[in-house]
């Protein structure tokens, strides 16, 4: 079922109406809100797929919402409107959680291409991933918060609860979409071959290493992005790997390669230990 539920959060009427007749008139259901305090008791009463708030109101301010609405449930999508706009506040904006941040005087079409993007996407999420509970409802909406940005993400979950297709999911709508999304079931590979796998090794560099081979870091970045892939460069200490394919060299930490083999190891021994 299509998403549709908008809270419109504004304490100027005329704009609250403009609102809802521009969203209502694409048929979605919409609620109104005066302020910054009356969205939150909409919100802890009842279950809203978006929430469009103005910046600058009286009494609390949309970024003050915003930070409540996030502290309340952390998976809300919030789209914020402004004629007040700076630098600044679109960066505390984002960095706050905000989906999207809009410039009054909007124009109307790209209102309406901004939700429906996280409508859509939300209703694609709910086609991949089927479940009816509240809690999974947020964790697709956290989906479509965690892809817009450069963190780096931890999923934790029993064996066969989905936690490759949650990471699937959150790399399809990451602006790396286009690029590789490299699964490693660390409990399939060898204690032994684990470095090799990831890291690739050279020709003769040990027993039966009969020909060059790229690791799983460097399949899944792209040459020109290995550059600037923090797991793969050091400015002081650096292991340099051959490229048999295309004769440039990569840089790789040692250092962090070191870390990086002792946490995927420990992963690997207690995955063997769950087995």
């Amino acid at each position: 079922m299509a998403r549709k539920s908008i809270l419109v959060v504004d304490d100027e009427k005329n704009q609250r109406e403009i609102l809802e007749t521009i969203l209502s008139g694409e048929g979605y259901d919409v609620t109104m809100a005066s302020s910054g305090e009356a969205a939150l008791k909409f919100v802890a009463d009842r279950h809203f797929d978006l929430v469009l708030t103005d910046l600058k109101m009286t009494g609390m301010s949309g970024l003050e919402l915003l930070k409540q609405l996030t502290d309340f449930d952390k998976s809300i999508i919030v789209i914020l409107l402004t004629a007040h706009g700076t630098i600044d506040s679109a960066v505390d904006a984002l960095r706050l959680g905000a989906f999207e941040y809009l410039q009054k005087p909007y124009d109307k079409d790209k209102l309406l291409e901004t939700v429906s993007r996280a409508l859509k996407k939300l209703t694609t999420l709910d086609a991949e991933i089927i479940s009816v509970s509240p809690e999974m409802d947020k964790v697709k909406k956290l989906i479509l918060k965690i892809a817009k940005s450069n963190s780096t993400v931890l999923i934790r979950g029993e064996s066969g609860t989905g936690k490759e297709l949650i990471a699937r999911s959150i790399h399809t709508n990451s602006l790396r979409s286009s690029e590789t999304f490299q699964a490693v079931n660390c409990a399939a590979i060898n204690e032994n071959l684990l470095e090799s796998e990831l890291f690739g090794h050279e020709k003769g560099s040990f027993t039966g290493a009969i020909a060059d081979k790229k690791g799983l870091f460097e399949i899944a970045a792209p040459l020109q992005r290995q550059a600037r892939a923090h797991a793969m460069h050091h400015r002081e200490v650096e292991r340099r790997l051959h490229c048999s394919a295309s004769g440039r060299l990569i840089n790789v930490n040692s250092a962090q390669r070191m870390i990086f083999g002792k946490i995927i190891l420990s992963a690997f021994k207690q995955t063997r230990r769950r087995d």
